[in-house]
């Protein structure tokens, strides 16, 4: 099955949080649907193998800093506030009349 989930408690967040987290994963999406993000279809003893690019990352971010210095973390990180900025302009927009 190649459809992935997320779960956003809208609950804990306030809105613009919710954007932000919701841009950041898009990214990711469109990492995977890319092809430049992958993972295996098995688990080792570590887990999921991640592919960047084609290549295993063995770096698994176990710490803060080493999450965010992974390829497609730094990406994501980068890109999530004018994502969510577009988001939300959709959203207000498509949404507009029920205000």
């Amino acid at each position: 099955n190649s459809e992935k989930v997320l779960f956003l408690n809208v609950c804990k967040y306030d809105y613009d949080d919710c954007m932000t987290t919701l841009a950041h994963e898009l990214v990711h999406a469109e990492q995977y649907k890319q092809g430049r993000l992958s993972m295996s279809n098995f688990i080792t003893k570590k887990g999921y193998i991640n592919y960047w690019n084609g290549e295993e990352i063995k770096n698994k971010g176990k710490t803060y800093n080493s999450y965010r210095k992974q390829p497609w973390e730094v990406e994501a990180f980068k890109r999530q506030g004018e994502l969510a900025k577009q988001v939300k302009k959709i959203l207000e927009e498509k949404y507009a009349e029920d205000r």
